[in-house]
């Protein structure tokens, strides 16, 4: 019997069968055709030529790799829906970790883009990027071709009915990322005096375009990722619980005209922030912030 061959025999063994079928019929189709019964004929036709086809599809599936080719199809087909998506929802590229992307070689692409920008607006935590002195210069000369520039970070401490506490933001990713040090503490106000320098360089050099640059401080809220837009382009990392911010994914984003587009979402949730964002004042070289809500 045909179950007691072994496999490979038993496939030769159809094959010899649906090969032979196949040919009688058409040789059958080809005898009633002389005949002139055309109805018997087509029959007998299509079914030899369907019992070859099935023959030759099955030694191009078996030769094309069967299952796996399936595969190959099932991920081409996942693969242009990740494209269409990717396309609507304006993900240009995705990255395991902020430390893939933000490398020397990004740090200068981020800085030209800067520098020729309309438009910048950047919500951070701490904002480490500012210890790049090539970033200073960028956002000047951004300023000076008319650019706007807009910084929001957590304020380091808030002054409540005199009494000094940690801002939300702040509490919540030392909390994360285990910061007993006062570290990040340290380097929001180490960015505030890097911004503040720079508030002062646009002042003396481009007075007329001074109020195109502002930063505010957020206390109230918490920052669930960080955000550098620049015009129709964004770098973007969400905050995990488990995770520093460099070790947590980023993407790249960029504007489109879709419903879908992230791009909107997460520019919406700059705006939204700002709006919420506390005053400050600056005493002496001191930063001094005062709760608004």
């Amino acid at each position: 019997m045909a179950e007691d061959r072994p496999e490979g025999q038993s496939k030769r063994y159809y094959f010899q069968m649906f090969l032979l079928s196949g040919s009688i019929l058409i040789l059958a189709g080809i005898i009633f055709y002389q005949l002139q019964c055309q109805i018997a004929s087509n029959l007998l036709l299509s079914l030899g030529t369907t019992a070859i086809a099935v023959v030759l599809v099955t030694i191009l599936w078996e030769h094309s790799g069967g299952e796996p080719f399936i595969k190959k199809l099932d991920n081409l087909e996942k693969s242009n829906e990740i494209i269409s998506d990717s396309i609507a929802t304006g993900v240009y590229r995705i990255f395991h970790n902020r430390m893939v992307l933000f490398n020397e070689k990004t740090y200068s692409i981020i800085n030209s883009e800067i520098s020729n920008a309309k438009e910048v607006f950047i919500l951070s935590l701490v904002f480490n990027v500012t210890q790049s002195k090539e970033l200073q210069k960028n956002i000047l000369n951004c300023i000076k071709n008319d650019g706007v520039v807009r910084i929001l970070i957590s304020a380091p401490e808030i002054t409540e009915k005199g009494e000094s506490k940690k801002p939300l933001p702040l509490e919540l990713r030392q909390h994360a990322e285990k910061d007993d040090t006062g570290k990040m503490k340290a380097e929001i106000r180490y960015t505030i005096k890097y911004l503040e320098d720079i508030k002062k360089g646009i002042q003396n050099d481009t007075p007329n375009n001074a109020q195109n640059f502002q930063y505010k401080l957020l206390s109230t809220h918490v920052m669930y990722c960080s955000i550098i837009g620049i015009d129709q382009k964004m770098y973007l990392t969400n905050y995990l619980n488990k995770y520093q911010g460099l070790s947590s994914p980023t993407m790249i984003i960029e504007k489109t005209n879709d419903k879908r587009s992230l791009y909107e979402v997460y520019k919406e949730q700059f705006e939204y922030l700002w709006k919420k964002a506390d005053g400050y004042a600056i005493c002496e070289g001191e930063v001094i912030f005062q709760s608004m809500s």
